[in-house]
């Protein structure tokens, strides 16, 4: 049904543009003193009596120019007292009539508004469509039609055209601050709300102008991630060509050293990316030492390996840089690292986005699912603790078990597995204790752990317990 009444209304519409009209006859000297009048009652609230009055000048004086003027004022008026349905009729009165008015786009533009209004969006757009048809030269008029036209298309789902009449409005506004307004609003629609195929349409039409840039950038990265590098490049590209001085074209140029990188290969470079200072210093040192020994890097006879080593700081940002500059300034074939579980998500992630091997060398759990080339060489923690509670219960019959753990991540996590696997094996959790990170004196733990930390509190019990303790003792020395 909305789909008829559209179609009847753009065929009517469009028809009585289309057909000759006749020129007004110019009305009587007293109705346009009258129409100054009524603008009076308008003024001062007496809506009423100046409908009644504009009725009647648009009935009696059809074919002046005074009629045009009646019923826009009439459309006006009802619109301002939200009776949007008799406000259309007013307004599409002129646009219906067989005399030629010089305000139809006035008349169309009022009654999309109506039809907005009324959340009968279609032919509202049909409708500001047939006013751009008419060229109005006002630009506050052009600006309120591509107001219309945005809010409509937002209604409406239509995505790309909001974005196109958001462009169209920082051209026609001459405001400043609206014009700037419009912009951050159109870069908006870029970041948060176009699908992948409308971000394509955004890349690859110059009429987007300046958001062209954004969208070229997320089409981009977009591809990198799902590893089309080609077509990756190719908008990259776009971005620097289309804004060569921005912070986007800087980072298009990174991705851009990114996919050279992986042109480029040295065959014998290994990168290395552990925590070289800092609490783990040591252990790192150790890593170091045993991949050195292992390529031959301390033999009396050269070695056709390099390592290409970069002190991760125990940082995840700055763990995913030195992949970064290992595959891009390196060339390095293939990375190790890092030891830590907090840096090895980040080094692998980096390098498996980059297509370069690595290999791992933390418990991290899930490490191998992040991609194809990731690898690990260490053992995780549910092997670890899988090992520990399986040996505990079948080698050395142990059913019932106690945890004291450190009050960490790390802690935690061991704790929740060795609890899980525990019970797994039929075996029986009986108190659990955490201590602080870092505290070396663990009696306060362990008294929580057998309840003896508040011993003063349980006096009656204890004496109790050792009286019948005391009592079970066949011999007494």
């Amino acid at each position: 049904m909305r789909l008829f009444s559209l179609i009847l209304m753009v065929t009517m519409t469009v028809g009585c543009s289309a057909m000759h009209k006749k020129d007004p006859q110019p009305a009587p000297h007293d109705v346009k003193s009258e129409l100054a009048k009524i603008e009076i009652d308008i003024n001062t609230g007496a809506h009423k009596k100046a409908i009644a009055r504009l009725e009647n000048i648009a009935a009696k004086h059809a074919d002046t120019d005074a009629a045009d003027d009646a019923y826009i004022m009439l459309g006006d008026l009802y619109f301002k007292n939200a009776a949007y349905n008799e406000s259309y009729k007013a307004y599409i009165s002129v646009l219906n009539s067989e005399v030629y008015s010089p305000r139809e786009v006035d008349a169309s533009t009022g009654a999309a508004n109506a039809l907005y209004k009324l959340g009968r969006y279609d032919e509202a757009l049909s409708l500001t469509t047939n006013s751009l048809k008419k060229k109005p030269t006002s630009p506050a008029t052009r600006v309120e039609i591509f107001t219309l036209r945005y809010n409509i298309q937002t209604q409406l789902g239509d995505r790309l055209d909001a974005l196109r009449s958001l462009i169209y409005l920082t051209q026609e506004t001459t405001d400043a601050t609206k014009k700037e307004r419009y912009k951050i609003k159109a870069l908006e629609f870029v970041d948060s709300h176009l699908r992948e195929e409308e971000l394509r349409a955004v890349a690859d039409d110059s009429f987007f102008s300046f958001v062209r840039s954004p969208a070229l950038y997320r089409v981009a990265t977009t591809y990198f991630e799902q590893r089309d590098y080609g077509r990756a490049e190719n908008y990259f590209r776009g971005v620097i060509k289309n804004s060569p001085d921005s912070d986007l074209a800087h980072n298009a140029n990174n991705y851009l050293e990114q996919i050279e990188a992986r042109r480029r290969v040295a065959p014998y470079t290994i990168g290395v990316v552990l925590p070289l200072s800092g609490k783990h210093a040591a252990i790192a040192q150790k890593t170091l030492r045993g991949l050195q020994m292992g390529l031959g890097l301390n033999d009396n006879a050269p070695s056709s390996f390099k390592l290409a080593v970069i002190d991760s700081e125990a940082n995840p940002d700055v763990a995913r840089r030195a992949v970064e500059r290992l595959v891009i300034e390196d060339s390095a074939i293939a990375i190790v690292g890092d030891l830590l579980s907090k840096t090895s998500e980040s080094v692998a992630q980096k390098a498996d986005e980059l297509g370069v091997p690595v290999i791992g060398l933390s418990q991290k759990s899930g490490l191998t699912q992040i991609g194809p080339n990731v690898f690990r060489n260490a053992l995780t923690s549910a092997a670890l603790v899988r090992e520990l509670v399986q040996n505990s219960i079948e080698k050395y019959g142990m059913k019932r078990f106690a945890i004291v753990y450190p009050n960490d991540p790390y802690g935690t996590e061991y704790a929740n597995l060795f609890w899980d696997e525990v019970l797994a094996r039929g075996g029986q959790i009986t108190a659990v204790q955490s201590y602080a990170s870092g505290e070396k004196d663990f009696r306060g733990a362990i008294s929580r752990l057998v309840g003896t930390y508040y011993l003063e509190d349980r006096v009656d019990e204890y004496t109790n317990l050792v009286r019948n303790w005391y009592g079970e003792q066949k011999v007494i020395n």
